[in-house]
C-alpha cells in the first residue's frame, strides 16, 4: 500500500513542475525536477537508470520516463 502511495506522490510532484507542462524536460529542469542536482542525473544516465531521448543535438528527459525511475525506486515507508 505503502509502495503505490508513494507512486501516486511521484506522479503528482511531476504534474506539478514550476514550469508550463512539457512532454520532455532538458537535463536542468529534470535535475530540478527530481529535486538532485545535474551532475546526479548525469550519473544515473551512466549508470542506466534514467535514458534519455538524444532525437536532439542534447537529452531531453520525457516526463513519463522520470515517472518510471520514480515509481521503481519508491522507496517503502516500512524501511
Amino acid at each position: 500500500m505503502s509502495d503505490q502511495l508513494n507512486a501516486a506522490t511521484a506522479a503528482t510532484q511531476i504534474s506539478n513542475l514550476p514550469f508550463p507542462a512539457a512532454l520532455a524536460l532538458n537535463r536542468k529542469n529534470a535535475a530540478a525536477t527530481l529535486g538532485i542536482s545535474t551532475v546526479t542525473l548525469d550519473r544515473l544516465v551512466t549508470r542506466g537508470l534514467i535514458r534519455p531521448v538524444r532525437a536532439c543535438r542534447k537529452p531531453l528527459f520525457s516526463t513519463r520516463e522520470l515517472e518510471r525511475f520514480l515509481d521503481i525506486h519508491a522507496v517503502s515507508a516500512t524501511r
